[in-house]
């Protein structure tokens, strides 16, 4: 009796956790960027059973299930065309390097950018969007004929 009160508390502890998990996703669906969540699950302990071996998967008795990992949802997303000229998005694999005002470098999926004061590309949040060449990381900026071409 106890083992069933047992089992059934661990159950409704991970659904818990799948329905935290899938509310996560609904609410930031439409967040730039946004990559989505998949709880996986797994036994918590199983007990072997003796006196059957005429089938060895039917000796284990399961004792309850536990959050095992939340993995990140890394399917491509649906690129959409916008009205802002300095959007970009990433088709496949990859990552936009993003430096932050600390200098402390940031990888996102979000690229929705703009054009600062001094003519640098950053985020909403006002991270340094980086170039790459051969590995080696740049900041990057517009020359002030690009800059007047954009109003600026």
């Amino acid at each position: 009796m106890i083992d069933a009160i047992y089992i059934a508390g661990s159950g409704i502890k991970c659904q818990q956790d799948y329905v935290n998990t899938i509310s996560n996703n609904i609410a930031n669906i439409s967040t730039m960027g946004f990559r989505g969540s998949t709880p996986e699950f797994s036994s918590l302990f199983s007990a072997t059973l003796t006196g059957s071996y005429f089938d060895p998967t039917s000796n284990d008795k399961g004792l309850g299930s536990q959050s095992q990992t939340t993995g990140l949802n890394m399917q491509q997303g649906i690129l959409e065309n916008t009205d802002n000229p300095f959007d970009l998005a990433i088709s496949g694999e990859g990552w936009f390097g993003v430096q932050g005002q600390n200098g402390q470098i940031y990888y996102t999926r979000a690229g929705e950018f703009s054009i600062d004061t001094n003519g640098n590309l950053v985020d909403k949040s006002g991270n340094y969007l980086m170039a790459t060449s051969g590995g080696n990381i740049t900041a990057t900026s517009l020359s002030a004929d690009k800059m007047s071409q954009f109003g600026q």
